[in-house]
């Protein structure tokens, strides 16, 4: 875990990360070239990585597999930077219902 969940801009979780990370999503191909030269060892996955289904995972795990390091995965919890887009909807239309009290 890089710490407790927040907040932050890229050059700020960047610079505080201390091991290795992998970096996927829209946003770490968007921003791979800066994320690739502050974390030179820092994996950026593939596109079709980029997008959260179950043999998409299995890919990014076989190489941690393979080395032995094995996840819980009755414990493992990913970390998301922002909501998804049914939460940020969802955020809006309870902070307009409750701007008519």
């Amino acid at each position: 875990m890089i710490g407790e969940e927040r907040l932050a801009d890229l050059d700020s979780l960047l610079a505080n990360l201390e091991e290795d990370a992998v970096f996927l999503g829209s946003g770490a191909l968007k921003y791979a070239d800066l994320i690739k030269k502050t974390l030179p060892a820092a994996c950026i996955a593939p596109p079709y990585c980029c997008y959260i289904r179950a043999g998409v995972v299995g890919a990014l795990g076989i190489g941690k597999f393979q080395n032995g390091e094995i996840l819980d995965a009755t414990t493992f919890t990913p970390r998301y930077f922002r909501l998804s887009d049914a939460e940020s909807k969802l955020r809006i239309i309870s902070e307009k219902g409750s701007e008519k009290c």
